[in-house]
Parts: C-alpha cells; sequence; structure tokens
C-alpha cells in the first residue's frame, strides 16, 4: 500500500520541547509515512548530528534570519508544491505562515495546527496562530493548559486535541541518588519568562545558609543571558553558577544523570517538557506551578512548587527549598514518585501517530 505524503513544517531545531518532540519522533514518521520536514530557520548543527543519513535527508533546512525568510517564503511554497503532501503539519507560528497560504491554495489537504504554549509571544504570533486554528482540519496541543488557552483565544479552539508530549519512557531501572552533593540544573532557554536570574539568587541563598549547591544552565541565549550573568556577578556565584549552552538530545540522559535536582521558575509555561524529563531521570523538581506543571507535579509528592509571587512567599520558598535538599531521605521518595508518574503515559511519537491515524477515518469530517 503506497504511504501517504506527511510534510511536519517546523521552526528552526534549538532547544525546546516543541524541537525536541520533533527530533523525538522522526523514526516513527519516516516508517509510518513518506515524509518530509521543512525547518523554518536557523538550527544547532549539534541538534542535528545524530539524526541517521537516511531521516536527515528528508529534512529541508532554511537556515536564515526571519527577515531572510520573508524572502525565502517562494522557495519555500514551490517545495511544498512539488512534494505534494496529503497532511501538512505545522508546529510553532512561524510554520504556519507556509502551511496555511498552502492550505488555502490546496484545500483538499488535511492540515494539523500544533500549539505549544499557553499565551501569545507577539503579533505575528497571535495573528498567524490564530489564522492556522481558523483553517486547520485538526488542533494539536501540548497540554490541557495550552488546551484551555485554545478555548479561550483560538478559533474553534474548543476542538483541541492533547497529545502526550513525553520524549522517552522512565526507566525500569532506578539509581538511587547521592544526596550529599546539591547539583541543581536547569535546561531551557536563557529568556526572560523562564526566570532564571532568580534561580540564580535562590542558589545564592542556599549557599548563604551553609549548604554547598550548584548549578549549571543548559541552552541558548534567548535574550537574557546578561540579566543572568548580572545575577552570577551580584552574588558572587561565578564558582557555583556555569552556563554550558546547548547539548545534542542523545546526551540528555547522560546530563541528567549528572544532577539530583532540577530548578526552574519559570513565569510560564506550556506542558515544561524539561520538568518532566528531569522527573523521569529521578531529579527533585524546585518548579514554580504554572501551565501543566501543577497536573504532574504534586507538591511534596512529586516534586516541590515554589510561589515566588510575592518577597514573603519567595523567602517561605527558599526556606522550604533548604529543608527538602538537606533530607536525604524525603528527596529519595520524591525523586522515585516522579520518576514513575509517567510509566503507564505514552510518549510523543505513539500519541501523534495516533491522532494523525483518525485522518484515515471516514466518520471524521474536516
Amino acid at each position: 500500500m503506497k504511504k501517504q505524503k506527511l510534510l511536519y513544517i517546523i521552526h528552526g531545531i534549538r532547544t525546546g520541547g516543541a524541537e525536541i518532540a520533533f527530533l523525538s519522533a522522526l523514526g516513527g514518521l519516516v516508517a509510518a509515512y513518506d515524509f518530509k520536514a521543512i525547518l523554518l530557520g536557523k538550527s544547532d548543527p549539534e541538534l542535528l548530528k545524530d539524526i541517521p543519513g537516511s531521516v536527515k535527508s528528508r529534512l529541508e533546512l532554511y537556515d536564515f534570519s526571519l527577515l531572510g525568510l520573508c524572502f525565502r517564503l517562494p522557495a519555500v511554497l514551490h517545495s511544498i508544491r512539488r512534494f505534494s503532501p496529503d497532511i501538512v503539519v505545522s508546529s510553532l507560528w512561524r510554520a504556519a505562515v507556509p502551511a496555511t497560504w498552502y492550505k488555502w491554495a490546496n484545500p483538499q489537504v488535511r492540515y494539523v495546527a500544533m500549539v505549544h504554549i499557553n499565551k501569545f509571544f507577539h503579533a505575528a504570533d497571535r495573528v498567524f496562530t490564530k489564522q492556522a486554528a481558523r483553517m486547520a482540519d485538526a488542533l494539536y496541543v501540548d497540554s490541557e493548559a495550552t488546551r484551555y488557552f485554545a478555548e479561550l483565544h483560538l478559533p474553534q479552539g474548543d476542538r483541541a486535541k492533547v497529545l502526550s508530549f513525553l520524549t522517552r519512557k522512565a526507566s525500569e531501572n532506578s539509581i538511587t541518588p547521592v544526596y550529599s552533593e546539591k547539583k541543581f540544573c536547569f535546561v531551557g532557554r536563557l529568556h526572560k519568562m523562564k526566570n532564571v536570574p532568580q534561580a540564580v539568587e535562590a542558589i545564592g541563598w542556599l549557599r548563604s545558609e551553609g549548604v554547598d549547591a550548584r548549578l549549571d544552565l543548559y541552552g541558548r541565549d534567548d535574550g537574557d543571558k546578561q540579566a543572568v550573568d548580572a545575577a552570577i556577578q551580584a552574588n558572587q556565584l561565578e564558582a557555583y553558577v556555569c552556563w554550558k549552552g546547548e547539548f545534542a538530545p542523545a546526551e540528555r540522559s547522560a546530563i541528567f544523570s549528572q544532577y539530583n535536582f532540577y530548578l526552574q521558575l519559570s513565569s510560564n509555561e506550556g506542558m515544561a517538557m524539561s520538568v518532566i524529563e528531569a522527573m523521569q531521570h529521578g531529579l527533585v523538581c524546585f518548579v514554580t506551578p504554572v501551565g501543566e506543571i501543577p497536573a504532574y507535579v504534586l507538591d511534596q509528592h512529586t516534586g516541590i512548587l515554589i510561589d515566588n509571587s510575592n518577597e514573603k512567599q519567595w523567602e517561605m520558598s527558599l526556606m522550604r527549598m533548604k529543608h527538602v535538599v538537606t533530607n536525604a531521605a524525603l528527596c529519595q521518595k520524591i525523586a522515585e514518585n516522579g520518576r514513575r508518574y509517567f510509566a503507564d503515559r505514552p510518549d510523543f511519537t505513539t500519541s501523534l501517530l495516533a491522532a494523525l491515524q483518525e485522518f484515515n477515518d471516514p466518520k471524521i469530517s474536516k
């Protein structure tokens, strides 16, 4: 039986939940479909280097800035027409631009729009995400929090389907961490929304209380590195807080296994996949209750919720952090509960392929 043609359009591949999920699903998509992907924007070569050649040949990279992509849009549309997909999937707002144009010119094409976070970042995001939701035959979101956002702010958002965005399953074999060392990590963009300078301050406070805490930051600079550096210098933490840049997906398990604590104080999130990965690797997670996080980080059971809404609550949260990191038995219990929480959940590839299979059901109308 001839395979259907599926085109997946996404921003350039950098450290981020949508991008890592895409990379995790490549093998399954290539096996199930006549597959092609278009990457709109600059990609980190480290994130692409471990993709097998037979799969990498299915990727078409437009390694340009946003302004450069505006001039390359006719070439992108020509490439899509030449491939002539049966199904088009767009992930993130930039991908919606060529996807919606192609859907408009080819209404018989089945179009899936993915939404990954519960806010609009700027005017272009608002315009093109709404247009994608309006024109899409199916709308997929990464969490219940994003689904609720879609219901409130997107055309036909009440039909949004929540996919699992787990990129790996929990290991059957757990290793009890050593909690004598307080090794924290953060994985994500250095963006103002991630509130990394306050995480640096937390490490400084713990050290002032006699706790030998250290923090390594993984991810790209997305506009906030200067503020992060300033926080490191202000707290005299140059020897204890280190920015290590991005790493390849194949290195994720090796990276997470070096730490016993995860610290993320975001002001806004969707599914927060790095938190889930940290939990699955047995890290005790200290996180703010935003986006989908409160659905799986159950306070003092699968993780610790941090309240940084005002100075008093922040001070109380710091005291709770100290109490937890200095209690090895409590850390071990929380880590094991977090590691097992997702054991029976499907991964992203399984969830996405099952959702796409619905397009072959004649009972489902467009």
